[in-house]
């Protein structure tokens, strides 16, 4: 009777195996047919992201204390981050030193820095221009991919300010306007900007089961069969969101189906206003300089750009920052000259891109510190965060 059903166990046992080795020998073909047929069109740029409470929002930060790879055909890309999940192996505390000059860049993911090194990023090259005009710095990378204004909102407001910065840098990208209604955490009542909640942190739970999985962490970075189908579901379920609240916020105001696209643009840019107003009443109240980047979006026509500023918003973007900082004005002169996006992947800016626009802020910060700094005017010296 043992004798049998052990022979009945190691029947089975092959069985499992066989199907094993014939689902992973599936799988490997698989990946080899992406890789020669579609290997130049899938992105290997995992989701690093996990929840952060900031006052009584929960929104997505990068995840702390990571390392982890993003891939195209154009070339590889390593991120590292510090304990509260900002890019940079520094790590800072809410007081700072005398005498330091701190800068916060915060904005999606061409702040943060995608299909860009890590010492690329115009956060960093404003770091660099700043020091090497003498002057005592920490530039600090808090970008991180997907947020909106409104997320750089509650950033701000309920983080950075402990942290009692004389610079707070946003980095305005197109998409920006869509995000803002996507996380739908603040809505335009009555002309007014009203939360409306407090938490948004997309597909945490299965990042929290990608990112804990060293199985799934390491596909995320190393397979195109795995990232094709991940990236698939990751765009249908934000384009799913995006629909949905497009069509709460036309039957919120009643618009009728003529009238949706312009409708649904006027009360995007309106809500976008309101967050920036908000934003720079903020940095006033603890005494920050706000400077809004216009980051640029691709243009139409090879070797192109356009502003991610639409040209009847300039006027009140100016109002609602210390300083404004176009795209026009930093790139026009390199169009057709020189790659400002890459070439493949999700077309996000160069490094040289990056390195023009760090630049141009850093050019204008050094001038801002220097005359603050005569006046006296400067925060060099830092309260204990709240």
């Amino acid at each position: 009777m043992i004798e049998g059903m052990s022979t009945l166990g190691m029947h089975v046992l092959r069985k499992i195996t066989f199907l094993v080795l014939v689902s992973l020998l599936c799988l490997l073909m698989a990946e080899g047919f992406v890789r020669l047929f579609y290997g130049g069109q899938i992105l290997l740029f995992p989701r690093f992201h996990s929840p952060a409470k900031y006052g009584e929002y929960t929104i997505r930060r990068l995840l702390p204390n990571a390392s982890f790879l993003h891939t195209s055909v154009d070339g590889r890309w390593r991120f590292i981050t510090n304990s509260k999940g900002f890019r940079d192996v520094r790590e800072y505390g809410y007081p700072k030193s005398n005498g330091v000059y701190r800068v916060f860049c915060v904005g999606d993911s061409h702040t943060q820095g995608f299909e860009c090194d890590q010492d690329r990023t115009y956060a960093a090259v404003i770091g660099r221009y700043l020091a090497g005009r003498g002057v005592v710095a920490e530039v600090i990378n808090a970008g991180v991919s997907g947020f909106g204004t409104a997320e750089e909102l509650v950033l701000v407001e309920q983080e950075l300010v402990r942290y009692a910065p004389d610079v707070i840098v946003v980095g305005f990208f197109a998409n920006d306007f869509d995000d803002n209604i996507k996380s739908g955490l603040f809505q335009v009542k009555d002309g007014n900007l009203v939360p409306v909640k407090y938490k948004h942190v997309p597909a945490s739970r299965i990042l929290k089961v990608v990112n804990g999985n060293a199985l799934l962490r390491w596909l995320s970075q190393h397979s195109c069969l795995y990232s094709g189908i991940f990236n698939a579901a990751w765009e249908w379920g934000k384009g799913s969101l995006l629909t949905q609240q497009e069509k709460q916020m036309a039957s919120e105001f009643a618009v009728s189906q003529g009238d949706v696209d312009a409708s649904l643009r006027y009360q995007k840019e309106a809500l976008c206003l309101l967050l920036l107003q908000r934003l720079y009443a903020v940095c006033e109240r603890n005494q920050i300089q706000l400077v809004l980047l216009d980051v640029p979006q691709l243009g139409e026509e090879t070797g192109g750009f356009k502003s991610s500023i639409p040209e009847h918003l300039n006027s009140a973007f100016k109002e609602r920052s210390h300083i404004m900082i176009t795209s026009d004005e930093v790139l026009s002169e390199y169009r057709h000259v020189t790659p400002l996006f890459l070439e493949h992947g999700q077309r996000h800016i160069s490094e040289i891109t990056h390195l023009l626009l760090g630049v141009s802020v850093a050019r204008q910060l050094h001038e801002s510190w220097s005359s603050r700094k005569k006046a006296g005017a400067l925060n060099l010296i830092c309260p204990l965060g709240k």
